[in-house]
């Protein structure tokens, strides 16, 4: 009986180890599956391949010693440093892993002495440094960082650029490291906005350039070289930054925006149109691409389009006095003076010292036959900008159509200083002299 229950023993011990064997195997199977993705950088199957191992089994000292290359590719030294130590902790007899201990504390020794180069303002030697580590160690992403930040400093952006994006595809895009080379770009950026400020228009966008050759997508570059190329004279240029742009972000409502008033300026209002449509379908609510619209179907005399935009220019910007202005400038052609007064008293209330404004509401006032109100308006916009004909012009129409004549005729010989109302200010004083109604000459 008792040789019997030995032989059972003995029995169950074999197929427990058998047992084992076969776990380890297939914990080693996905240990070597983790080292293929790690081997094509995809760190976070990786990881997610060790930690379903460890999982299964705390003590498995290969999957502690592949989290350390994981943890090395992120550039994060301690951590693989731990994992290292926790592999030497369940087994303590292989080699390899003893040797990879001892060369990660090379690796800490090194990289503190490029840190102490660095922080006792010695970059250069610092860079040598870290150059050497990228030679015995060139998985270590972090390595690569520091030599962009020292590259940086000295202001070479391509090499900077080479390190980060090294970094960046060790770590497998590790946030440490695309945010730096968010960094860089901004920083360059910054250095173009504030040449621009002090109108140093070269440098400005040398830097700009610089920005889009790190990251071809940053539209707010391209708005600045437009705007510096457009400050210069150079309208044309400006357009093609801009469509640059386009090709780069073609969903940037902002870019396209900006291009349409370019291309106003250069007189081609139906490309224009197409850049603001394209900005309207790519962000329904951007109020100002319906103003601009709006100025354009008005300079071309379609009034159903042009009220239409303005309408929904207002609804979605109530405190926007352009789109307000052009709604009643609109529905003045429409002779729809009642609601032309609303909107341009709205615009009149969102930016008082508009001239412009005070002008269109004067012009309404006569078409209603308002003149009092005509006159305080024109007197509004005077105030503001004395040589404004337009508005002097209205003041001698409100004037005259009361009856007033001495005043119509100083209002309108007012107007005459503006050489835009001259012959038209003329030609009333003319009717007034001879005894005749007055009557509009636009």
């Amino acid at each position: 009986m008792k040789h019997k229950i030995l032989v059972i023993s003995v029995l169950l011990l074999i197929f427990g180890l058998a047992a084992s064997g076969q776990d380890l195997a297939a914990l080693q199977g996905q240990i070597d599956q983790a080292k293929a993705m790690l081997e094509n950088n995809d760190l976070m199957s990786a990881e997610m391949f060790v930690q379903q191992v460890l999982a299964q089994d705390s003590s498995f000292a290969p999957a502690y010693y592949l989290m350390h290359e994981i943890e090395l590719r992120r550039g994060n030294l301690t951590e693989a440093q731990q994992a290292v130590r926790k592999a030497i902790d369940f087994n303590p007899t292989n080699e390899t892993y003893r040797e990879r201990f001892d060369q990660i504390r090379d690796l800490v020794n090194m990289i503190r002495d490029g840190q102490r180069e660095y922080d006792g303002g010695n970059p250069d030697n610092a860079k040598r440094v870290y150059l050497q580590v990228t030679e015995k160690y060139p998985s270590f992403a972090d390595t690569y960082y520091r030599l962009g930040v020292i590259a940086l400093l000295q202001d070479d952006h391509e090499a900077a650029l080479k390190y980060y994006n090294k970094a960046i595809e060790l770590s497998n895009g590790d946030e440490k490291y695309t945010r730096a080379k968010r960094v860089m770009v901004q920083k360059y950026y910054q250095d173009g906005l504030n040449a621009y400020k002090i109108n140093d228009l070269t440098v400005a966008e040398e830097k700009l350039r610089v920005a889009i050759s790190i990251d071809s997508t940053f539209s707010t570059a391209y708005q600045l070289l437009g705007a510096i190329k457009r400050k210069a004279g150079d309208i044309e240029k400006a357009i093609d930054y801009l469509k640059m742009g386009i090709e780069a972000n073609a969903n940037d409502e902002a870019l396209r925006y900006n291009l349409a008033i370019y291309l106003q300026n250069v007189g081609d209002r139906l490309k224009a149109l197409e850049q603001l449509k394209k900005s309207v379908e790519i962000n329904p609510n951007y109020d100002k691409a319906y103003t601009v619209m709006g100025r354009i179907y008005l300079d071309r005399k379609n009034l159903e389009e042009a009220e239409a935009s303005y309408a929904k220019a207002v609804s979605l910007d109530k405190t926007s006095a352009a789109a307000w202005e052009g709604y009643g400038a609109v529905l003045m052609e429409l002779d729809r003076y009642e609601k032309a007064v609303e909107a341009l008293n709205n615009a009149a209330k969102y930016s008082p010292r508009n001239a412009q404004v005070y002008y269109r509401l004067a012009e309404a006032y006569n078409y209603q036959e308002k003149y009092e109100l005509a006159i305080e308006a024109a007197k509004n916009a005077t105030q503001i900008n004395s040589n404004f004909g337009a508005a002097w012009y209205e003041m001698g129409m409100a004037f005259a159509l009361m009856g007033n004549n001495d005043d119509a005729i100083n209002a309108f010989n007012r107007a005459r200083t503006d050489a835009r109302w001259r012959k038209v200010a003329e030609y009333e004083i003319e009717q007034i002299r001879k005894g005749k109604p007055v009557s509009r000459q636009q």
